[in-house]
């Protein structure tokens, strides 16, 4: 059985988390029609999504959180981008929050109706 591939296909339109600084590190886009990529969450999923990748400064636990988004959007993040498998998703909701390490990659995926959002990703305290 070969592993799950990591990272997002080429063609998809992945935006940067940049994690610069103490953090919280937010992050702005918009819910396109018909911008399904991947499968639905286990919390569901809107016609539209967009994907952004975050790049864990330090071991912790991250809180991710829909600041803004049209009606019913939800956030999930996945540790491999295009696999729907439960193994992979990190969380899935208003907000949730994922045990990464430094250096870890997560996708952050943003499900709903069109519409523009605002998301920030946090560290835990201790």
């Amino acid at each position: 059985c070969a592993p799950a591939p990591v990272g997002c296909p080429e063609a998809w339109p992945v935006a940067e988390i940049a994690a610069v600084g103490e953090g919280p590190w937010p992050a702005q886009g918009a819910l396109v029609e018909g911008e399904a990529l991947t499968a639905a969450a286990s919390c569901g999923a809107g016609p539209s999504q967009a994907a952004l990748r975050f790049v864990a400064p330090a071991d912790g636990a991250y809180r991710v959180s829909l600041a803004e988004g049209p009606a019913g959007a939800v956030v999930f993040g996945r540790s491999a981008c295009a696999v729907a498998a439960p193994r992979f998703e990190q969380g899935c909701g208003a907000a949730f929050s994922a045990a990464l390490r430094a250096g870890d990659a997560l996708t952050v995926w943003v499900a709903g109706p069109p519409g523009a959002f605002a998301l920030s990703v946090a560290q835990e305290g201790p």
